[in-house]
């Protein structure tokens, strides 16, 4: 039994937004514009529209194959997921039990604090999933900018429904920066904490680009947390910049030949911060505090080292010279999120208790709650203070949030007897690391193997060898 008198603020949890945002959110004008450009309704099933194609993965839903946008929940852990997995193999789930997996707080925030009061989590920041991945693709500017004030306006509702325990990241259009600063100071008006931006070259244009700089005075001058969130890259229809360049560092795994998940998501957070501690973005907007989401935090001080090494070294051939170190600038104007099984981390607390917030991803396939932070920890011996705050105040003293206590004992999640829940055999069995000749070797069915369906090398029903 565990038990915490301390509030836990989870940075990065997140919302499936499609397909009610359209539904509820714009006006039948304004929806004959999206059905262009990005789009999704109930008929198309999981898929949806980005620049009049049907190419964009829109609902991730509770399917065990695929991103999993709402699987991951009190009682479902890695273990019971993959486990489930291999059951499915041989036995369908029936529908009601496929309903019961499907956790409702990603649409819903009453059944989010339910969930929350599981998973040991007071207060969060609520971030959106597939628009994080596609908006900055959209080729027309007012249809993105349409997209992205819909989501603030139901984020904004969602989260009213509890504004002391969830609240709402937001998200712009970058596609045109005179439309993205009016939303902008509109959403910051509203009392939006936080406002998301992937970053990679979208349609030619990394954000370090020169028409972003307003954007980028107009996040200082309103006091937005920047919240740099990557995604996975490679694997989706995106279109191809107009200058030829890769839109993503992660692709570069994709094309090697590994899933973009792997390290995908560091390799855009690498790029973005030493960009932004070598190229004097900080000193330019030295107001701005800034967030990496979705990344891991175990790389930022081999980073952060190798930048300090390359700015001593180079100075003097750099047009411009900052007055900071960048691991000074980056303390002193960022944090990183961590999740909950980062050990190393951990063991590295006395580096880390000033610049991490924690994240519980959920509820996506690989998130965590925070009774298993809070276990990890201990054993790697973080003092409570640091505790504290890596896990809460961090995170509500940069987005000026007051941190309230609401959950203290770990509550024992119970599934129902009509749900085939896997026994602790079948979860130790389906978290067994495959031997490598197995994987050379062994054929499976892509319509229900967890390794093929997460490497996606063929279609749902067909047959593959993994390499």
């Amino acid at each position: 039994m565990v038990r915490k008198s301390f509030p836990v603020f989870d940075c990065d949890a997140h919302v499936v937004e499609m397909p009610h945002l359209f539904r509820n959110y714009v006006s039948d004008r304004e929806r004959d514009l999206l059905r262009d450009y990005y789009f999704q309704d109930e008929e198309m099933g999981s898929q949806g529209i980005l620049n009049g194609k049907r190419n964009m993965l829109a609902t991730p839903g509770y399917q065990m194959a695929g991103a999993g946008g709402s699987i991951r929940g009190p009682g479902f852990d890695k273990g019971v997921q993959r486990a489930l997995q291999r059951r499915m193999a041989s036995m369908a789930l029936t529908a009601e039990q496929m309903e019961f997996m499907d956790h409702k707080g990603v649409r819903d925030p009453h059944a989010r604090i339910s969930d929350m009061e599981y998973m040991g989590i007071d207060q969060v920041l609520v971030i959106p999933t597939m628009i994080n991945g596609y908006l900055p693709f959209v080729e027309n500017a007012h249809a993105a900018a349409v997209v992205a004030r819909a989501y603030n306006d139901w984020v904004y509702d969602y989260c009213q429904a509890y504004p002391d325990r969830l609240y709402p990241c937001g998200v712009i259009a970058v596609q045109d920066p005179i439309l993205a600063v009016r939303e902008i100071r509109r959403i910051a008006d509203r009392g939006f904490p936080v406002v998301a931006i992937r970053p990679i070259d979208a349609l030619g244009r990394y954000p370090n680009h020169p028409s972003y700089e307003q954007l980028w005075s107009a996040i200082e001058e309103t006091g937005l947390v920047v919240g740099m969130h990557t995604f996975p890259s490679g694997h989706s229809p995106f279109p191809s910049n107009t200058n030829g360049t890769l839109y993503s560092p992660g692709e570069i795994v994709h094309l090697a030949g590994v899933d973009s998940q792997v390290a995908g998501f560091q390799f855009e957070a690498v790029t973005w911060t030493a960009f932004v501690v070598l190229s004097g973005f900080l000193d330019r907007h030295p107001r701005i505090k800034m967030t990496i989401f979705e990344s891991s935090a175990t790389w930022l001080p081999f980073v952060l080292d190798a930048c300090d090494a390359a700015f001593k070294r180079y100075g003097a051939e750099r047009a411009h010279r900052g007055t900071r170190l960048p691991s000074e600038a980056f303390h002193q104007q960022c944090k990183i999120s961590f999740e909950s099984d980062e050990t190393l981390v951990f063991e590295m607390h006395e580096y880390f208790h000033d610049v991490t917030i924690w994240a519980s991803d959920m509820y996506h396939h690989d998130a965590e709650d925070a009774w298993e932070a809070i276990e990890l920890m201990g054993k790697a011996g973080v003092p409570e203070d640091r505790m504290i705050k890596m896990l809460g105040t961090n995170a509500a003293e940069l987005y000026g949030i007051e941190p309230k206590l609401f959950v203290t004992d770990y509550k024992e999640f119970k599934p129902p007897d009509w749900f085939p829940f896997p026994d602790d055999d079948e979860i130790r069995e389906a978290m067994r690391p495959m031997p490598i000749g197995d994987l050379r070797t062994r054929r499976v069915d892509a319509g229900t193997d967890f390794i093929t369906n997460l490497l996606r090398l063929a279609p749902a029903g067909g047959e593959a060898e993994v390499h």
